[in-house]
């Protein structure tokens, strides 16, 4: 009996951790400071979705969430989102890599605001978690070869060294 209970909570908690709605997603405003703050969790949302579903530029869904992930971190006035050369050479013939990079850097900044990151420290984080999500096949990632050689440079535990050679 035990175990019936604890996989009924189980299941529900999952049911709920992945009840998304993208409907949501566009309707979210940001019209002051205010709302920036208020739709962080939102945001979150978003970013964890992105990043857990496979990348298809054709699921509705997905591109909601970026819609409104873009939104929020092109306004936000608690963040500052760095986008430079480091991804560029990553995002060249493969946009994918773009969109997981900006729910990566999301993710980081709203699950650790308990202080302002240093561009280095959002950059690399996202970088990490950006190359864990591509590394994985099931997500559909093209892989190109400046890809690869982020991903091996990450593995190997360069990935410092990698950024800094960008």
């Amino acid at each position: 009996m035990k175990t019936i209970i604890l996989i009924s909570l189980c299941l529900l908690a999952y049911t709920q951790m992945f009840s998304q709605n993208p409907e949501d997603w566009q309707s979210i405003e940001f019209n002051s400071k205010e709302d920036y703050e208020a739709n962080e969790g939102k945001i979150l949302e978003c970013a964890n979705f992105i990043l857990s579903v496979p990348a298809k530029a054709s699921d509705p869904a997905r591109q909601s969430a970026l819609g409104a992930l873009s939104k929020w971190m092109s306004g936000t006035p608690d963040y500052q989102f760095v986008i430079d050369e480091s991804i560029g050479k990553l995002m060249e013939k493969n946009e994918a890599v773009l969109s997981i990079y900006m729910a990566a850097m999301s993710k980081y900044a709203l699950e650790n605001n308990d202080h302002v990151p240093t561009a280095e420290e959002m950059e690399y984080n996202a970088f990490d978690q950006m190359l864990a999500y591509s590394k994985d096949s099931g997500n559909n990632v093209p892989m190109t070869k400046e890809l690869k050689k982020a991903i091996q440079a990450r593995d190997k535990g360069n990935l410092k060294a990698y950024l800094n050679s960008n």
